[in-house]
């Protein structure tokens, strides 16, 4: 009966233990494991890096652009079209929850929303916002292995209405907090897309996001694929970051 109590008490004990620890994980490092996800799409250093957005149909090009894209911080880019040249020149700039657009055509810019669609499966705020941190809150959901490799599934919410997705479940390396794949949903719950995060490459100090594929989330033919490459420290005037500067800009 000694016996059995203690073995009672030790199994109690380890229960207890573990929850903590489980509670203490999944509450307050989550926000410190998104940190780290972010940081294979960036620097916390002003940057700058090229964008690639390529749309394919059944496996066919349907259309391209090429983006010169500078990011001040977490909050702030500043996104210059260099192709289709016919594009060449125009402006994408966001600060905050707010994105302007803006061409020599135009008297002054041009308010959009983070949610309206660039090209493709891709929405504004998919290439001018560089982390997740920024406009969503963090919460540990489970466990899983994707494609064999084991994964923490974090489920991020939308910190405001003007964020272009109320819902984004993420998969992530749970070695190495590499981002695997992006389940992406609609105020309704509806499943938009999703994003498969397939290729990084060492830049400087360490690997960054280089390839993401987006399967649209009714028509599984309709691909899109961003290409990020040639990132470096660099820093814009804070003027560039001001929407009533753009049209002074040559």
């Amino acid at each position: 009966m000694f016996n059995r109590t203690l073995l009672f008490l030790a199994m109690t004990a380890f229960f207890l233990i573990h929850m903590k620890v489980q509670v203490y994980s999944e509450s307050l490092d989550i926000k410190e494991v998104l940190e780290k996800v972010d940081a294979y799409r960036g620097y916390k250093e002003p940057f700058q890096m090229d964008v690639k957005v390529t749309d394919y149909v059944d496996d066919s090009i349907k259309s391209e652009l090429k983006l010169q894209t500078y990011v001040k911080d977490q909050s702030s880019s500043f996104l210059k079209y260099i192709y289709p040249p016919i594009d060449t020149g125009k402006i994408l700039l966001m600060v905050d929850d707010n994105i302007w657009f803006y061409n020599k055509k135009l008297s002054k810019p041009l308010r959009l929303s983070p949610r309206q669609r660039l090209i493709g499966n891709v929405s504004n705020a998919d290439v001018a916002r560089a982390n997740f941190s920024f406009d969503y809150m963090p919460k540990f959901k489970s466990n899983q292995s994707i494609g064999g490799v084991a994964c923490t599934v974090i489920e991020l919410t939308a910190k405001n209405q003007k964020v272009a997705y109320p819902k984004i479940i993420l998969y992530v390396q749970s070695s190495g907090y590499k981002p695997v794949k992006g389940e992406f949903f609609s105020d309704s719950g509806r499943l938009l897309k999703e994003a498969y995060y397939t290729k990084f490459n060492q830049f400087s100090d360490r690997e960054r996001l280089t390839k993401v594929e987006i399967i649209d989330g009714i028509i599984k033919t309709h691909k899109t694929i961003i290409e990020y490459s040639n990132y470096k420290l660099n820093k814009l005037p804070d003027s560039h970051y001001n929407p009533d500067f753009l049209p002074r800009i040559q």
